[in-house]
């Protein structure tokens, strides 16, 4: 809680991706200092660690591929939601959800099972509207995505790195590979469809980046989607691609994850 938090502040959730924790997001992203700067107040949890995750002994937040049995993060969030509220005076109606990869999920999960509490979300690395989906409000989200992401790739156009040499079942093997052939705008586009957004305009962001905005939607909300051209599995403004361990040539991008994600996020409040 930065010392220039007004008496009625917004929250943010960052929600870190699979193998992180809430240390690394909070460097990674840089999101407190724009706390300290905007004056509101952000939070960087961590997510279970596995112990017999495919991948080896990692953190992560539940959805599809992980194994969801014994948990309910969703919960979790809302009681957090409801601790930070007892420890400091946030504003219940303009609480927020951004996050990185397996993050980025959640917070689209969040959109489908605590709309009630979440007035908005961004997800960056990935994002996924889960069959059954059904909030119980329009959630405005903006999404960001890298067209050469080697982790979670854009389309179904390549495979997943996370699949290569990894020590799974059959069954397990053809709902991950089921699940990273999801093609991302088509994603964004069914939350679109389902908050019966009826206008979408597709424009330039800047020289590597096309923003497709869906506006007109149940409740006033919108929706953004960036995709940018040949990055990886960054958080831009961070520019460093977690997957390949190198800056990418998107480098050159003005988009930044963290900035562009608080200022379209904190348009929203669930009074509207």
């Amino acid at each position: 809680m930065p010392a220039s938090a007004p008496s009625n502040t917004p929250l943010v959730l960052n929600f870190h991706g699979l193998g992180g924790d809430g240390a690394s997001q909070a460097a990674y992203t840089r999101y407190t200092d724009l706390a300290e700067t905007e004056g509101f107040v952000t939070v960087h949890p961590s997510g279970l660690l596995v112990e017999t995750n495919e991948w080896g002994a990692t953190r992560n937040w539940e959805g599809i591929g992980e194994d969801n049995s014994g948990r309910d993060d969703v919960q979790f969030v809302s009681d957090l939601i409801d601790q930070v509220a007892a420890q400091g005076c946030i504003d219940p109606k303009r609480v927020y959800a951004t996050g990185f990869s397996n993050g980025g999920y959640f917070s689209a999960q969040l959109v489908c099972r605590l709309a009630d509490r979440i007035a908005a979300t961004f997800s960056v690395g990935g994002i996924s509207r889960p069959d059954g989906c059904q909030p119980s409000r329009p959630v405005a989200m903006g999404a960001i995505h890298g067209t050469a992401d080697e982790v979670v790739p854009f389309d179904d156009s390549s495979t997943s790195v996370l699949l290569k040499g990894a020590d799974i079942d059959d069954d397990k093997a053809q709902e991950l590979d089921a699940f990273f052939a999801e093609i991302i705008p088509d994603e964004v586009a069914e939350f679109a469809a389902g908050f019966n957004c009826t206008t979408m305009a597709e424009s330039m962001f800047d020289a590597v980046t096309t923003l497709t905005s869906y506006t007109d939607c149940d409740g006033d909300v919108a929706l953004r989607f960036y995709a940018m051209e040949g990055a990886g599995h960054i958080w831009p403004g961070s520019h460093w691609d977690k997957g390949t361990g190198k800056y990418p040539a998107a480098e050159a991008s003005g988009l930044d994850a963290t900035a562009d994600g608080w200022a379209f996020m904190s348009q929203y409040s669930l009074d509207e």
